[in-house]
């Protein structure tokens, strides 16, 4: 899992950052110190640094030209999302090295681009995917079975599964969506299978969408977002944060 070191003066953004980035899957580590930023970022090696601008003692501007200076960590980006929009603050952080500039308020959807533009996995997944853990039936001609979906995209999910079926199978999908008056009818192919071990989720298989016409990819499409949008401050407890 890819690690991400967030350095946020703002509880409340640290929060929200936290609860898209570990849905979109990756694992978010937060600094609001610039007296411990540097021990944090030997401790964790982040494959990648968001960070504020408007930090009085150390600004992520700052601790940009301070890696970029120093040869064991020079190689890790450093993006910025700040509520200063000034263009002389992003033309400085352009000179600093920064690779991204972002002000807020900023959507999940660009919290996904930002990461898939700097943070890519094997397969550079153009939309948005999310962990979530919801229950689909698959069918296979006669034979059906309910199963749990824990991660899903708009071109496909992952589905737990003690006997994955084949790889090329064609199946029937019942996706069963909290908060949808009817579950979504799909078709899919399972593309690969998974054991389980040294992987983040359990054995099971990854399912490919076919077919899928423009409204049901529409629909898809705002129910993860809404999925990832859906933070309220109140409901994450302070040990969430990192």
């Amino acid at each position: 899992m890819k690690r991400v070191l967030l350095y946020e003066s703002s509880r409340s953004f640290a929060q929200f950052m936290k609860y898209v980035l570990t849905r979109l899957g990756y694992q978010m580590f937060h600094v609001d110190n610039a007296n411990v930023i540097f021990n944090e970022i030997n401790n964790t090696v982040p494959d990648l640094i968001i960070a504020e601008t408007n930090i009085k003692e150390l600004s992520g501007i700052e601790l940009c030209k301070r890696l970029r200076a120093d040869k064991t960590c020079s190689s890790i980006p450093v993006a910025i999302i700040s509520i200063d929009g000034a263009i002389d603050t992003r033309q400085e952080a352009q000179k600093a090295g920064c690779i991204e500039y972002l002000t807020k308020p900023i959507s999940a959807r660009s919290i996904h681009e930002l990461m898939e533009r700097n943070l890519p996995y094997n397969h550079k997944r153009r939309n948005i995917r999310v962990k979530m853990q919801v229950d689909a039936i698959i069918s296979t001609g006669s034979k059906s079975e309910k199963t749990k979906i824990v991660s899903i995209g708009e071109g496909g999910m992952y589905a737990c599964a003690p006997k994955p079926l084949k790889v090329g199978t064609t199946i029937n999908i019942t996706l069963l969506l909290p908060s949808l008056k009817s579950p979504l009818e799909l078709k899919g192919e399972v593309i690969y299978t998974s054991e389980a071990e040294g992987t983040e989720y359990p054995r099971g298989m990854g399912i490919k969408f076919l077919g899928m016409d423009n409204n049901t990819i529409t629909l898809l499409r705002h129910y993860m977002e809404s999925y990832l949008s859906d933070y309220i401050p109140e409901s994450l407890p302070s040990a969430d944060v990192s």
